[in-house]
């Protein structure tokens, strides 16, 4: 059954944007010290499964596991439960986590060494959760995330068409094509018709965009088809499925036919990889300059 809503108030600039800078400066970030890459860049392939990036890494030496690769992520990485007591892994405390919906206290651990492909990182501190919950029992289990902050401060390479990640030194130059600035967390400029806002680059999200609930109205959809449920860190939460009626720009990239997803407890608006993998896009993420580089199919 579809769901009928109200057109709301026009839009203007995006309401929450200072509010998601605010919650980006206090989310938790780690000071990880750095393990020199061998060479001035480094590939690494990865798989697409479930719309999301997955790549073998290695925690102190052993593996490979299972990990996800989620911009939307702060810090060096995750790890899940299971693998905490597989390794025996030193739990160091207590921190506080949140969605930008809900906040949950976390079990802080230690890592000696956190490695995927031929970089790695040493004396990392990471947060522990079940990250497998409500999956079927026949699923590959997901082991853990790597984070933005585990490729700081080298320029990211994301590559949807080839399946590779690149980590290398050369920075990006604001005057380049396809550049546009980003705050730490990837968040861009972006218009959606003639809406002008803001998005989250989220490789972690396999939605291709989720919106808080407000956005269908503003973009004059009329009805909007359940969807079944969405979850983040500390939130599950309903989600209602349209098509956008009209493109949207990001980077001087005009992308079309958006399956986009919406909900009552979206707090930003997430691009996620399940559409820049559809479009074949190349990002390049610079988190020192905080630049993105995007070019993606028509």
């Amino acid at each position: 059954m579809s769901r009928s809503i109200n057109r709301p108030r026009g839009c203007g600039r995006h309401p929450h944007f200072r509010f998601l800078l605010a919650a980006c400066s206090l989310a938790w970030v780690q000071g990880a010290p750095l393990a020199e890459p061998p060479h001035q860049q480094v590939t690494i392939p990865f798989s697409f499964e479930g719309g999301r990036i997955h790549v073998p890494a290695f925690v102190n030496g052993r593996g490979p596991f299972r990990f996800l690769v989620d911009t939307g992520a702060s810090g060096a990485g995750r790890v899940d439960v299971k693998l905490v007591e597989q390794l025996r892994l030193r739990v160091t405390g207590t921190t506080t986590n949140s969605d930008l919906v809900n906040t949950a206290t976390i079990t802080t651990v230690g890592l000696d060494s956190l490695r995927i492909g031929a970089l790695e990182r040493r004396d990392v501190e990471v947060l522990s959760r079940d990250y497998n919950v409500g999956k079927r029992a026949d699923s590959q289990p997901l082991l853990g995330i790597i984070g933005r902050g585990f490729f700081s401060p080298d320029l990211l390479t994301v590559d949807y068409e080839r399946r590779e990640l690149t980590i290398s030194k050369v920075p990006l130059r604001e005057s380049d094509p396809h550049v546009v600035r980003c705050d730490q967390s990837f968040v861009v400029p972006i218009r959606i018709g003639d809406h002008e806002t803001v998005g989250h680059l989220d490789t972690g999200s396999n939605i291709e965009m989720h919106l808080p609930l407000e956005w269908a109205g503003r973009l004059g959809i009329q009805s909007l088809e359940p969807a079944g449920e969405g979850r983040r860190a500390n939130t599950v939460f309903q989600l209602f499925a349209a098509e956008l009626p009209v493109p949207m720009h990001i980077a001087g990239n005009a992308l079309a036919g958006i399956d986009a997803r919406f909900s009552e407890q979206a707090r930003q608006i997430n691009i996620g990889s399940a559409l820049l993998a559809r479009k074949e896009c190349v990002i390049d993420l610079d988190q020192t300059k905080q630049l993105v580089r995007m070019r993606c199919k028509p």
